[in-house]
């Protein structure tokens, strides 16, 4: 029993240096056992390695790529039942551990500090805000679910639910399919609780995400969900379902594709011969 807090870092050295130290007090109001982890690229690219030290952090090299990859490292190598994930930019604000964690014992299996509900916040620019809320609202109807939050990674997880599924998505797009195979997975019992958050203007560096990458991995991965859900609607198998929704993901894609070129070889042929 107790808590493991996950750091999920990518040059991230001197954030997590101001960052730690309130979401080590945070974390250790909460009355239970707590380790750290900080799960940073497959080789240090900054000082993050001292630093853990330095706090005594435990320090992990993701052994998956990419950001679903260190999720799923997080996964892997937490070691208490309750398992908060924060990115180590120094967004998610730490006061928000206390009533997360008293939505998890009041019975929750999920709970995601949201920034689109009620006093939540984000401190996005306009624009990605603008990109998140259409995202959201996208995933809500593809999912089935009244989250109001599907993108957002500060989470607390019961460890031994995430660690039983199976996870393939690379990009950021794995929070939403998280979000699915937890559903699929409890059955109809699956309780999600949002809490409200206030996300915090990173203090330095600069955000990874790739823009172009990211819309297609998210827009991929919705396709491949709401197919998942049909395959899944009689009962869920998790390896057979995870197949058959890939091959029919590539199918749906490459008809999109094919449907686009036709669109424009009509409209070039209506341009020239115009």
């Amino acid at each position: 029993m107790g808590i493991t807090v996950a750091l999920l870092s990518y040059l991230e050295a001197e954030n997590i240096k101001t960052s730690f130290p309130v979401i080590r007090n945070a974390a250790e109001s909460l009355g239970e056992p707590v380790e750290y982890i900080v799960v940073d690229t497959e080789k240090p690219l900054d000082e993050t390695p001292n630093i853990c030290k330095a706090y005594g952090i435990r320090y992990i090299n993701q052994i998956y790529p990419h950001y679903g990859g260190a999720l799923r490292t997080a996964f892997q190598y937490a070691s208490m039942d309750k398992l908060f994930i924060l990115d180590a930019d120094g967004s998610p604000d730490p006061v928000f551990l206390r009533p997360m964690y008293d939505a998890l014992m009041s019975g929750a299996d999920l709970v995601i500090g949201s920034r689109h509900i009620q006093n939540g916040a984000n401190a996005d620019t306009k624009a990605n805000e603008l990109m998140s809320n259409i995202c959201n609202a996208c995933y809500r109807l593809g999912l089935g679910m009244r989250v109001r939050d599907c993108s957002t990674s500060y989470r607390l997880y019961r460890t031994a639910d995430v660690r039983k599924l199976l996870l393939s998505s690379e990009n950021f797009d794995i929070m939403e399919e998280i979000l699915l195979k937890l559903k699929l997975t409890k059955g109809k019992d699956f309780t999600v609780k949002e809490v409200p958050v206030r996300a915090i203007v990173r203090q330095s560096g600069e955000s990874k995400r790739s823009l172009l990458k990211f819309i297609y991995s998210l827009g991929r991965t919705l396709i491949k969900m709401v197919i998942l859900r049909i395959l899944a609607h009689n009962g869920y198998e998790p390896e057979k379902h995870e197949r058959q929704s890939e091959i029919l993901t590539k199918v749906v894609i490459a008809c999109g594709v094919i449907v686009l070129l036709l669109i424009l070889g009509a409209v070039i042929t209506a341009i020239v011969g115009g």
